[in-house]
């Protein structure tokens, strides 16, 4: 039986929506970015730019998480994709439809909330509006708080949970 070309769209859009490793690969390139764009700060950048960069790097991170927890959850629902038993659909699940990380840790793991909850907060708002502009739709961030120590809490999330992805995590 031949397929029209929107069965063959839609047949690749379930690929991609129900295979954890596609949201994986999204992440492991965002934390490299992240990486790259942390470790090639100038040391001599004024401070203003420091500030502006550590909120993209932020961002970076940010999104890096969100796919790294809907590989996760993909991989909860969907299961492996090199399995004879896999099914993907091609709808995009509702409980992804979100940046928040807080939530999207929860559908993972309480423990990872709680010891991470105010670095996937940070991220959140890296995230939706502190790296992409210069203010929140709604001004009510007031004082825009840098925090780049959260980059390491960024990178223990990914060492945890990136290992099911890869064997080098």
């Amino acid at each position: 039986m031949e397929m029209s070309s929107r069965d063959v769209i839609e047949h690749m859009f379930a690929q991609r929506v129900s295979n954890p490793a596609s949201w994986f690969r999204n992440s492991r390139a965002l934390f490299a970015a992240a990486r790259a764009s942390r470790d090639r700060f100038p040391s001599t950048v004024d401070m203003r730019d420091r500030a502006d960069l550590d909120r993209v790097t932020s961002m970076l991170y940010g999104f890096g998480l969100e796919c790294l927890f809907k590989a996760v959850i993909v991989l909860a629902d969907f299961g492996d994709p090199n399995a004879e038993e896999w099914t993907p659909a091609a709808t995009f699940p509702k409980k992804l439809g979100t940046h928040d990380l807080v939530k999207l840790a929860g559908m993972i793991s309480t423990d990872l909330v709680t010891k991470h909850e105010l670095a996937l907060g940070y991220f959140t708002e890296a995230a939706v509006w502190m790296g992409r502009y210069p203010c929140s739709k709604d001004g009510a961030e007031g004082s825009i708080c840098i925090v780049p120590r959260f980059f390491a809490d960024a990178e223990a999330i990914y060492a945890e949970y990136a290992i099911q992805f890869s064997i080098s995590g």
